[in-house]
């Protein structure tokens, strides 16, 4: 059975990074969404899976109220949805968002990956990013206020077969770049909070501009370490393969995100889940705040 949003929220920890008061928006700025994980590739069946978004040039996508959301759905295996709240974030640079999804099948059902069927399992990981208001110039001067009317999305394919690569043996070793999401230019701020989009709204993404090379021994310790596994394909008469610890063998493209803008929300909702958000600055150590659960500072060099 899918699990209940209370329980999604208890999967993991909020980590919000420290930010820098150096940290100033200067527009028109261009701010950016990046998929770092999942791409589209071939994973080890394991839950919880981790889902991690890159944010470049942060502050101009926390200057506004908004919401990234996500929901990554598999035939047999993985469910999960998730919600960052973008304006009660700092505005680190860059900013990682990593979260985790868990198994359809609840731990008290015995065998977590009991609808598996053939030998690998599709999922689709999607997404959108929205802000609650846009400002849009008239002609005669005027501002038109625009409530829940901004939204870019797009989503990410990709596999789970026993004895691939785990998760956290792919981001370990994370070579090229993460998958280009969206990229909003803002030509300016107006008042508080709302935004006024320039004329080349959607410039092209840039995700080879996150370096994720330099973070991932930190995303990678940071991912949940999965409780169940399959490490073999189940035979027709017998349900085998299933472990208690996560498995998996060495095993990336540049692939980019099937997006599209926007100018309707669709008001689909998606409710909180456990999270972990880790900014690193571009030197020195990586500052994590640990918010639902402790409030103990940690650093993590890089």
């Amino acid at each position: 059975m899918r699990a209940s949003p209370s329980t999604l929220i208890n999967l993991g920890l909020a980590v919000l990074a420290a930010a820098s008061d150096e940290d100033v928006v200067s527009f028109p700025a261009i701010g950016e969404v990046d998929i770092v994980f999942p791409r589209e590739d071939t994973y080890a069946a394991e839950a919880p899976f981790p889902v991690i978004f890159g944010l470049q040039n942060a502050p101009v996508l926390t200057t506004f109220s908004g919401t990234l959301n996500w929901e990554l759905n598999c035939a047999y295996t993985l469910f999960g949805i998730g919600r960052l709240y973008l304006d009660f974030l700092p505005g680190s640079e860059p900013y990682y968002f990593l979260n985790t999804s868990k198994a359809i099948a609840d731990a008290d059902e015995g065998d977590q990956f009991q609808y598996w069927r053939g030998e690998e399992d599709s999922c689709i990981l999607k997404w959108d990013l929205r802000w609650t208001t846009v400002c849009e110039p008239r002609k005669d001067g005027s501002l038109l206020l625009k409530n829940n009317q901004f939204e870019r999305s797009g989503n990410v394919s990709f596999t789970l077969r026993p004895g691939a690569k785990t998760a956290r043996k792919a981001i370990a070793d994370y070579d090229g770049c993460a998958i280009g999401g969206t990229a909003v230019k803002v030509e300016r701020n107006h008042t508080v909070g709302c935004p006024i989009l320039a004329e080349d709204t959607s410039p092209r993404p840039k995700p080879c501009g996150l370096d994720v090379k330099k973070a991932r021994n930190s995303l990678a310790e940071a991912v949940v370490k999965p409780t169940t596994s399959l490490t073999s394909t189940p035979s027709k008469t017998t349900d085998t393969g299933v472990d208690a610890t996560g498995t998996g063998t060495d095993g990336a493209s540049v692939p980019s995100s099937t997006g599209e803008a926007s100018g309707q929300s669709n008001g689909s909702g998606k409710d909180d889940n456990g999270a972990q958000a880790l900014g690193s600055s571009k030197s020195g150590p990586l500052t994590l705040f640990t918010a639902l659960v402790t409030s103990i500072l940690l650093e993590l060099v890089m």
